[in-house]
């Protein structure tokens, strides 16, 4: 299979390809920032993979604001997804008592609606425990990340579905860290047991005004 880009002058650094490309050349193009959004504003910065007990993401910086979409996460037991972040690059995730504040309001498929929340927890909870074969999808926003007079805070979304499409719960949520400071790595971890799939996506975004 091939894609033909729009701009046909792009090369691949990799293969020499120009105009007609592989999908290796996309996915390196991609991560090149060459190719993908056609508004030069975002940027793929990372792809990766869900495995074990926790996973680190550094090198989030650059950009006033990120999109991160993770897909298709499975846990080997009923689990919460649980967010954190780290100020070196993903090296250490800050897990204090106190260090994160969130709020979240989740619907289940029996139409029953429940409100959650914690102003002094170790991590931001994201979705609920149900359900934990079943792939969950969340579409998070962090903003603030590299300003330190602000708050780093995220806005998400989440859905879980069963393998034929059916809805199982849906949530929607947000929460921050604490302290204000420079943030440039995030973390994720199961509340129990270990991921058994997934991937994390992770887009700079630089909002143009003109």
């Amino acid at each position: 299979m091939s894609y033909i880009p729009k701009d046909a002058v792009t090369q691949s650094s990799v293969t020499g390809n120009k105009g007609i490309f592989t999908v290796k050349d996309v996915y390196e193009l991609t991560l090149e920032g060459k190719y993908g959004f056609a508004n030069e504003g975002y940027q793929l910065i990372s792809v990766t993979e869900l495995s074990g007990s926790s996973v680190s993401i550094g090198n989030i910086t650059g950009f006033g604001q990120y999109l991160i979409f993770v897909t298709g996460v499975t846990f080997s037991e009923d689990a919460i997804l649980q967010l954190r972040f780290s100020e070196d690059n993903g090296a250490t995730l800050k897990s204090g008592a106190s260090d994160y504040d969130w709020r979240e309001r989740e619907l289940n498929d029996q139409g029953t609606l429940a409100n959650i929340n914690d102003t002094a927890d170790s991590e931001i909870q994201i979705g609920t425990s149900s359900e934990a074969t079943k792939p969950l999808d969340v579409h998070i926003e962090l903003h603030h990340a590299d300003t330190p007079s602000t708050l780093p805070g995220v806005l998400f979304q989440t859905v879980k579905t069963d393998a034929a499409g059916t809805f199982i719960d849906h949530s929607f949520g947000m929460g921050h860290y604490n302290t204000g400071s420079v943030v440039n790595g995030i973390g994720f971890l199961p509340s129990a047991g270990t991921f058994s799939g997934g991937r994390v996506s992770v887009y700079g975004v630089r909002i143009k005004w003109n």
